[in-house]
């Protein structure tokens, strides 16, 4: 990818490499060798199931200034070796996120994370040179591709911070150094992580805003219409607000991004405006009609929460044949059994006729 004003002695100081070779050009950075463009850095990222030491070598056919290593991948020149270069990486981001003087929004939670910072861009963009997070590069290798995109135009960041691991959202904040801190929710899939959400709320020194639907809150929907191709609700004394969405859970989502757009002082009605344009994410909860068949595709990753969320959607589609095509919800450990058995009891209370797994 590429990035503009990158130089090998910012790269140097960033990552704490060792350099062998000559000075040259860059253009940008890589993790891909079939991708990479002439004058881009390679880093050859090592995880548990690939090493990219292994295509240092198409690398550099492809015209890499430098590449980034760990360990010795061969008789190569402009070679910058670290200790590790995931961990390079991302003091590489960070390093690059401090350049730059914006305001930076960071979005986590068990699910929802990639609606709300779609949301929470496409109102933003109405007023602010916005870059965000491509697709869900919401990690440890994909957050620093996300913060790289940023440049002297950007004047606002949008960026999924996701985690799978303790410790690793703190990391992650790290790197992007957010100003702004949207939780989605906290569902079964990450309640291990719930103390570390607890100490987080007691360290905070700015303003806590609060969104819902149940409980009394800061930014409270009301009047909720649901509706086969979007949603209607009211919010404290704004309203109506229209969503085209669907489903229970995009009232959260675009709850979320109302109170950021606020927080960046958009009024009701420029947030309105937006929200009646919104383009929903691919995969999550798409609602399409083939022929008179009724497709909500999900599809593109699945916990308790998510599937409970689908599951409510399609409660509208009254008196029709229900058949579902479901894959393994990963990452709930020692209970994935008991959540898929709930799932299936859901499955059959709901009336669905057939189930694919």
């Amino acid at each position: 990818m590429k990035v503009d004003g990158l130089e090998l002695r910012f790269l140097l100081r960033a990552t704490g490499g060792t350099l062998r070779g000559e000075r040259k050009n860059i253009t940008g950075i890589s993790i891909d060798s079939r991708t990479i463009k002439k004058g881009e850095v390679f880093f050859a990222l090592k995880g548990e199931n690939y090493d990219g030491h292994s295509f240092c070598k198409d690398a550099v056919k492809k015209g890499a200034s430098y590449l980034v290593v760990e360990k010795d991948a061969g008789r190569f020149d402009n070679v910058i070796k670290v200790k590790n270069t995931i961990e390079a990486l991302g003091s590489l981001a960070k390093m690059w996120r401090r350049r730059f003087n914006i305001k930076c929004v960071a979005i986590t939670g068990t699910s929802g994370k990639t609606t709300t910072r779609s949301i929470i861009t496409q109102l933003l963009k109405r007023r602010y040179n916005c870059v965000e997070s491509e697709k869900n590069y919401n990690n440890l290798i994909g957050l620093p591709l996300s913060i790289f995109k940023i440049s002297k135009k950007t004047q606002v960041g949008v960026f999924e911070l996701a985690t799978n691991k303790k410790g690793e959202i703190k990391k992650l904040s790290d790197i992007a150094m957010p100003d702004i801190a949207v939780l989605t929710n906290i569902g079964r899939g990450h309640l291990e992580f719930f103390d570390f959400l607890v100490k987080l709320k007691s360290r905070l020194k700015s303003e806590v805003f609060s969104f819902g639907i149940k409980h009394t809150a800061d930014f409270t929907a009301t009047d909720i219409k649901i509706y086969k191709n979007g949603l209607s609700f009211f919010v404290n004394d704004w309203g109506p607000f229209y969503v085209p969405l669907i489903g229970m859970v995009n009232i959260y989502n675009s709850l979320a991004a109302i109170t950021t757009a606020s927080i960046f002082g958009m009024d009701s009605r420029a947030i309105k405006r937006a929200l009646r344009l919104l383009k929903p994410e691919t995969l999550r909860l798409n609602r399409i009609v083939y022929d008179g068949v009724t497709v909500y595709n999900d599809s593109y990753n699945a916990n308790p929460d998510s599937m409970a969320a689908v599951l409510a959607a399609v409660e509208i589609e009254k008196d029709k044949r229900k058949i579902a095509c479901i894959g393994d919800m990963l990452e709930l450990g020692r209970k994935s059994a008991m959540f898929h058995r709930e799932l299936g009891k859901q499955l059959v209370s709901q009336g669905f006729s057939i189930v694919f797994l």
